[in-house]
């Protein structure tokens, strides 16, 4: 399901949702109607491997070890 985010003008609150189908607006905890702000898409890069002797087919991230390595030398990570 997708995630929607909302936001309120008049209390400034985001307001994250996850729906079924969008909504155009939201109420708010503060009494005011949300309006939806629509974020940057966002992607996700995975690669599968199976050599044909496995059980089950393994996805995973298609950077994994980059981001391994970064998170072990300090450096933020993606996940």
């Amino acid at each position: 399901m997708p995630i929607y985010f909302y936001l309120c003008p008049d209390c400034g609150l985001t307001i994250i949702r996850v729906l079924k189908k969008e909504e155009p607006t939201t109420s708010c905890d503060c009494g005011g109607e949300a309006t939806r702000t629509p974020k940057a898409p966002t992607t996700r890069i995975t690669e599968t491997l199976d050599n044909g002797m496995m059980v089950k087919k393994l996805e995973r991230l298609a950077d994994a070890e980059q981001m391994h390595d970064d998170m072990a030398h300090g450096h933020k990570g993606t996940i």
